[in-house]
């Protein structure tokens, strides 16, 4: 079953992957000032931020995946605790329900005796 959460975390990934292949590129393309001149690539201080602030994304969400399924597990317990509370109580309620019909049984048995049973 697939939640909010989950598809939000799947689309996040997938930007996340495709601006790490877009930075990846940048890095790899040579300035026109230094192709001109035969030097290499540049490595510009807003790349480098840019590529720690991706990764600081990819683990606040692996983090959230983390917390996410966990929570998940926990719901499932808390349900599964609930579930066996309910069929507790009912199993309760039923005998308490049969305790009363049979009070009632005894009640009427005893206002009705005499005049089933005469004393002598």
């Amino acid at each position: 079953m697939s939640n909010p959460f989950e598809n939000a975390s799947e689309r996040l990934s997938a930007l996340i992957e495709r601006a790490s292949g877009l930075l990846e590129d940048i890095e790899d393309t040579p300035s026109a000032t230094r192709r001109a001149v035969g030097a290499g690539t540049v490595e510009a201080e807003p790349l480098r931020l840019l590529r720690e602030a991706i990764e600081l994304n990819r683990a606040q969400l692996e983090a959230f995946r983390e917390y996410s399924r966990r929570y998940d597990d926990e719901l499932a317990e808390q349900r599964r605790n609930a579930a066996v509370q309910a069929e507790q109580s009912r199993k309760v309620n039923i005998l308490s329900l049969a305790i009363a019909a049979l009070s009632l049984v005894f009640a009427i048995a005893a206002v009705l005796a005499p005049y089933i049973w005469p004393q002598p």
